[in-house]
């Protein structure tokens, strides 16, 4: 028989925890002194203990998991359960690394903010007849899924041209569609020029009309969280120039270097009356 503090160095744990789970039924003593009250328990216990350890790993609280040890739950169930909870924790831990660098990255932005030397034009961006693929579902507010359907739609779009053996033009860009209260519906399209091509779903042919924007060459990642704010640098600079946003932007990829994409991006502006 092994005393309370034993008993509790084996099974990492502490007393005053062996004393509550006493408390609420689960772990019982194997004897209580009748006149010093004193604690002893059986080694064989440490198996229910460290099962009490492992249903708490996977949330479960003191009053949740007394059913399950009272139907003496099989190490195999509990390993079934472990394993379960094991893949929950690393999308968790996935989830919060990602989150993580996102963080960074805007905490680097706005370190360096104040430093950006950021050259914006309004240029005459000149009508352009495209090869598109439009998506299905429009973005959320955080553009959550644009980079998703940017992955899927390029290799439609790259097929559909290599059947009808187009070339592009230019460079692939997004531009968003905007719907009902604001929604956005991502586009990515691939300017053809003049080449003739039969237009199937999902791909079809428009021409882009002319419009004044403001641009810029924006290096680095690609997430939404990083070129929003220098969408906003944009519109004020439209602002201060007299003219008014007309219309979500478009993405173009020029191309890639060792910090990730290049793009230029174009925010659509018209002159104030």
């Amino acid at each position: 028989m092994l005393t309370i503090g034993a008993f509790a160095r084996l099974g990492g744990v502490s007393p005053r925890a062996l004393r509550h789970y006493e408390a609420v039924g689960i772990l019982l003593p194997a004897s209580i002194g009748p006149t010093n009250g004193y604690r002893r328990y059986r080694a064989d216990q440490l198996t229910t203990l460290q099962r009490i350890q492992a249903l708490q790993d996977l949330g479960l609280s003191l009053q949740q998991l007394r059913p399950l040890l009272e139907d003496s739950i099989t190490s195999d169930d509990l390993a079934a359960m472990l394993r379960s909870k094991r893949v929950e924790l690393m999308e968790q831990v996935a989830d919060a690394r990602a989150r993580l660098e996102r963080v960074e990255r805007r905490l680097r932005y706005l370190e360096t903010e104040d430093e950006m030397s950021i050259d914006f034009t309004i240029t005459r961006i000149q009508p352009v007849r495209v090869a598109q693929v439009r998506g299905t579902q429009s973005l959320g507010a955080a553009f959550g899924g644009v980079s998703e359907f940017a992955m899927t739609a390029g290799p439609v779009l790259a097929t559909a041209l290599d059947e009808a053996s187009v070339e592009r033009t230019g460079p692939l860009f997004l531009h968003y569609e905007e719907g009902r209260e604001g929604a956005l519906t991502p586009i990515l399209a691939a300017p053809i020029g003049e080449q003739p091509l039969d237009a199937h779903s999902p791909v079809e042919v428009v021409d882009l009309p002319a419009l004044d924007a403001v641009t810029t060459i924006y290096r680095g990642s690609g997430d939404h969280e990083l070129i929003a704010p220098i969408y906003g640098q944009m519109a004020r600079y439209a602002e201060d120039h007299g003219f008014t946003v007309d219309g979500p932007g478009r993405d173009h990829i020029v191309s890639f270097d060792e910090r990730g994409p290049v793009l230029e991006l174009q925010l659509p502006v018209m002159a104030n009356a």
